[in-house]
């Protein structure tokens, strides 16, 4: 399994688990993030024995909440290293055009805050837009950020919409098609499920 390359959103089958964007899903449908791993102390494996033995995890770790076994950690660990490698490569100024957001933001909140504060001293700037002029240089990083504003949203479907076009995009397909797409699907869905 170590030397198995795959592509960033594709699900892999490992045993009775299930590995995508980094994420653990058991048999029983249970999630878990993976980010970090920690070794189990002698006494949690004495103390769990029954259960890994009962779940045939002969190499456990703990991932968070849930034991899993370490090849299992390893390949979401690994998949979702892989996912920031092409996203990296395929959206070129991704971090710039967050950086450039958060500073008009924090140009928008400093304006707010001298205004409300009433000092007479005006600081920071209502308008300003240097997120725009990144966005126009680095169109695809503008493309992956909408896709991702999609995937955060409270809305399961609007959510997987957003990452599968995420995925298309650190994949290095074409981000216009990606987000048309995703709009379309987001708009037959909206309006099938509310009239």
């Amino acid at each position: 399994m170590s030397g198995k390359s795959f592509h960033v959103g594709e699900t892999l089958t490992i045993g009775n688990y299930k590995v995508k964007d980094g994420e653990v899903t058991t048999k029983s449908g249970k999630t878990q993030a993976v980010t970090e791993y920690k070794e189990l102390t002698a006494q949690e494996r004495q103390k769990y024995k029954s259960q890994l033995e009962k779940a045939g995890i002969n190499d456990p770790v703990i991932a968070g909440r849930m034991i899993l076994p370490r090849n299992v950690v390893e390949t979401a660990m690994r998949q979702r290293e892989n996912e920031k490698k092409a996203i990296t490569k395929n959206v070129p100024g991704l971090e710039k055009l967050r950086e450039a957001r958060r500073y008009d933001d924090q140009q928008r909140r400093e304006f707010n805050r001298s205004v409300e504060g009433g000092s007479g001293v005006i600081r920071g700037n209502p308008n300003s837009s240097t997120a725009s002029s990144v966005a126009k240089k680095y169109p695809r990083a503008a493309a992956y950020l909408k896709a991702e504003s999609y995937y955060n949203s409270s809305n399961y479907m609007k959510s997987a919409y957003g990452k599968e076009a995420m995925n298309k995009i650190a994949n290095g397909k074409s981000a216009a098609a990606a987000i048309r797409e995703m709009e379309k699907k987001w708009k037959k869905y909206a309006n099938k499920t509310h009239g």
